[in-house]
């Protein structure tokens, strides 16, 4: 695995630039591009881990790489929390009210729809495989709350978040009230996490990560305000990466405590944010990666699952891991061109009924 970890390195550091010039302004780190090169990173991360509950290694190289990912746990997707975040902060400020009311088509039901299907593809497979479905864990499961094999948390905490958003910022016409839509979000994830917490329904992953997505929307009201903090002084920028950095490592040791770790959570993603300012990875295979970031994060199971059935898979961990990488690569690219079209024609069937409904609504009914 560690000819495979080089190779991810290297893509990475491919086309890397970094600006270390004095008094330059941080224009584009933020940008679409910059920030899905980010995510596809850390969705090839993703599946490094995921990889890790169907392999065994036995290598020592292996067991180092199998080590390593388990040390990074949670961080792998704390930036996904922190763009959505931040992205749907930034729509709100551009369009207001008019971005608000499509949240629940566009953001909630266009990703529950796409999810849905992933998740038919699942029980499918457990149809096949002769795998017991409970009734009630089924329903549910098209909700994101339980699995059929699928990955689900981070799903449902999206929806959950996207959700929530809406509440909270759909009557608010004000843009310096927007800071109290915020706060409004961040209230709820706090209570969320309490909930989950103190009861014990869901483990500890479904929760360790929200607060991210209220960061990313308190970065995109006073984003100019933090940079102001290190924008001029290189020094400073140094330090300030220093110390995140440390932060990070010094919570993440102590991560058994819940609030420890949810600070873990919250100086890696600042760490990463802050370290983008000037570090710039962005080449066309991590974009495309980070495009394609739901696709891969909810069907990479499946080759892992059929593929590990076979027993001299499991015995070749590399050509396993080979395949299921090409394997992923090709479903998220169909997957996503199919469920796309379709997306569309349900959208346009519908749009179309709801005008031929209001015709001549508004006409007299005398001309």
């Amino acid at each position: 695995m560690i000819i495979y970890v080089t190779l991810f390195a290297a893509m990475c550091l491919f086309g890397v630039k970094f600006n270390l010039k004095r008094n330059s302004h941080f224009d584009d780190y933020m940008s679409p591009e910059k920030t899905t090169a980010i995510k596809g990173i850390f969705i090839l991360i993703v599946f490094f881990s995921h990889f890790n509950s169907y392999a065994d290694f036995t290598l020592k190289g292996d067991l180092i790489y199998e080590s390593v990912v388990k040390l990074i746990g949670q961080w792998m997707v704390t930036l996904f929390m922190f763009y959505s975040g931040y992205g749907v902060m930034e729509q709100i400020k551009k369009k207001g009210t008019g971005y608000i009311r499509t949240l629940p088509s566009k953001r909630i039901a266009a990703l529950l729809f796409k999810f849905d299907i992933a998740v038919l593809i699942f029980v499918l497979i457990k149809i096949i495989l002769n795998e017991k479905i409970r009734p009630m864990k089924l329903v549910l499961s098209f909700t994101g709350w339980e699995s059929m094999g699928n990955s689900n948390w981070y799903i449902f905490d999206i929806l959950l978040l996207y959700a929530v958003t809406y509440i909270a910022f759909r009557f608010i016409k004000d843009e310096k009230r927007y800071v109290l839509g915020v706060a409004g979000v961040t209230a709820f994830c706090l209570g969320y996490i309490l909930f989950l917490a103190k009861t014990d329904i869901k483990e500890y992953w479904w929760y360790d990560t929200v607060l991210c997505y209220c960061a990313g929307m308190f970065w995109s009201l006073y984003r100019k305000y933090f940079e102001k903090l290190i924008a001029d002084n290189r020094f400073v920028y140094a330090l300030s990466l220093l110390l995140l950095a440390f932060a990070s490592l010094v919570t993440k040791k102590y991560d058994e405590n819940g609030i420890v770790n949810i600070l873990s959570m919250l100086f890696f993603t600042a760490f990463v944010v802050a370290g983008t300012m000037r570090i710039s990875f962005c080449n066309k295979a991590l974009v495309w990666c980070g495009k394609y970031l739901f696709e891969i994060y909810i069907l990479q199971r499946i080759p892992m699952k059929l593929l590990g059935e076979f027993s001299f898979m499991k015995e070749n961990v590399h050509l396993y891991f080979a395949l299921c990488l090409v394997i992923t690569v090709v479903l998220a690219f169909v997957f996503s061109a199919l469920t796309g079209k379709l997306w569309k024609g349900i959208t346009a069937a519908f749009c179309k009924k709801r005008k031929l409904l209001n015709f001549g609504k508004n006409k007299p009914l005398i001309p």
